[in-house]
């Protein structure tokens, strides 16, 4: 069993990216950590088309942690004035570096709202369709983006993935909800400065996103959206 004992942030500026120091079992540790809102993430499905629906959208994260080499620091110097060109060759030949294919999602901070009815709000503001609550179903709930973040992860190998796109440690709550071609349907593409394409895949295009090289797969994907998928795959499909 660990201990911990002690807490301080050794970060002298009030900011939500903490450096606590965190004595485990007698042994000085230093982490960064962010305090930021818990999240819902939705697993969509067209019962009528046969497919599932996605978001494409842009990870600071995920930028550049493919463009900045160093693990000690961000070197900016890759975005200086006589390097960008550099930058720009990468975005011509991979103009999907940087975007992720995830599951449509967004944070808890809308006051007296239940995580439910977050994830209805999110599918009608991203993804368009204008669905009841009761069709939104509660799969689980865990910690996202524990550890790091934009980093990739290869599990020897069966596939490759992003892990921690977006934060850390926060709870995510993830949700099922099925829709046709009549369901009402509204613009989506997310709200405010949001830029969100919405992607639909077949069962078997979906299915080649879980067994891959991150590059393979032309959108980087992040983990919960493969454990969504593998939920879909082995506890829905078979029931549809």
């Amino acid at each position: 069993m660990s201990f911990v004992s002690n807490i301080s942030n050794t970060r002298s500026s009030p900011c939500p990216l903490l450096a606590p120091h965190c004595p485990v079992n007698g042994k000085p540790l230093i982490w960064d950590a962010i305090k930021i809102h818990d999240s819902v993430a939705v697993v969509v499905y067209n019962r009528t088309s046969k497919r599932l629906l996605f978001v494409r959208q842009f990870r600071p994260a995920v930028f550049f942690s493919y463009l900045c080499k160093s693990v000690d620091t961000i070197d900016l110097n890759v975005f200086s004035k006589d390097n960008i060109h550099n930058v720009n060759k990468q975005l011509v030949d991979n103009p999907n570096l940087g975007y992720t294919i995830e599951l449509c999602a967004g944070i808890l901070d809308k006051q007296g709202k239940s995580p439910q009815e977050v994830a209805k709000e999110e599918i009608e503001e991203e993804i368009g369709y204008k669905v009841e609550l009761n069709t939104v179903k509660f799969i689980s709930s865990y910690r996202s983006g524990v550890g790091h973040s934009g980093s990739l992860h290869t599990v020897k190998f069966i596939s490759s993935y992003r892990s921690g796109v977006g934060h850390s440690g926060s709870l995510q709550y993830l949700y099922y909800c099925e829709i046709t071609d009549e369901t009402p349907k509204g613009k989506g593409g997310g709200i405010e400065d949001e830029s969100i394409e919405v992607i639909e895949l077949s069962i078997e295009e979906a299915k080649k996103l879980l067994y891959c090289e991150d590059l393979e797969a032309k959108l980087s994907r992040p983990t919960a959206m493969l454990f969504a998928l593998c939920w879909f795959f082995y506890e829905r499909l078979p029931q549809l």
